[in-house]
């Protein structure tokens, strides 16, 4: 099972799949490889379904990839929470139960 959405190259040990469903997520990807001069090699298969756009890379520049895919999911992922004020509530509550522990602590000794 692979959570991820990186893998070995099934045929090469030496090279790492990364495999992007959204187009506009394996383009950025493909901006940041190239700012950092990360040789890599594209390829779109859509025998597949879904369609998946792939991108194969040395394992030497396994450290520098991974740092990409995180910085284009980061850019693309939506927040956990969308209502703000069920956020702020959450916040405040989570804030007060600990408070609360502190202040229980402090005056139990």
């Amino acid at each position: 099972m692979n959570i991820t959405n990186y893998k070995d190259h099934p045929g090469d040990n030496r090279y790492v799949i990364f495999q992007f469903l959204i187009e506009e997520h394996a383009d950025h990807f493909q901006s940041l490889l190239e700012d950092r001069r990360v040789v890599f090699e594209r390829h779109f298969d859509e025998d597949e379904e879904p369609p998946k756009t792939l991108f194969g890379i040395s394992k030497r520049f396994n450290k520098e990839a991974v740092h990409c895919n995180y910085l284009t999911y980061a850019k693309y992922r939506k927040p956990m929470i969308t209502n703000k004020v069920f956020k702020y509530a959450l916040l405040i509550f989570t804030f007060s139960a600990i408070a609360l522990a502190f202040i229980g602590y402090f005056l139990s000794n």
